[in-house]
């Protein structure tokens, strides 16, 4: 199963066996902290929006408390949509309301 979590900073299945697990997070510091702690996982520097990944790249799409009453409603539609045509078998997602 492949997965891949925005803001992976604080990595949900990065250990679990059988998963390949890529995280990508806007914070240097937590990348370079989840290389150190995670090195068999993907680490990627910068925004989901901007990222080149392909359909069907990824089984689930997960977004660990990324929303919450601060983020823009445009970029968080516009996160949810980019999941959706990246057309993985399962969108996870968590609110920090």
């Amino acid at each position: 199963m492949s997965v891949v979590e925005m803001a992976g900073g604080f990595p949900v299945f990065s250990s679990y066996p059988k998963i390949s697990y890529s995280g990508v997070e806007l914070n240097k510091y937590h990348i370079d902290d989840c290389k150190n702690r995670f090195p068999e996982s993907v680490w990627i520097l910068g925004d989901f929006l901007e990222l080149p990944f392909q359909k069907r790249q990824f089984d689930l799409i997960l977004f660990g408390g990324v929303f919450n009453p601060k983020m823009d409603k445009l970029r968080e539609e516009s996160i949810i949509n980019k999941a959706k045509e990246l057309e993985p078998r399962f969108i996870l997602h968590t609110f920090d309301y």
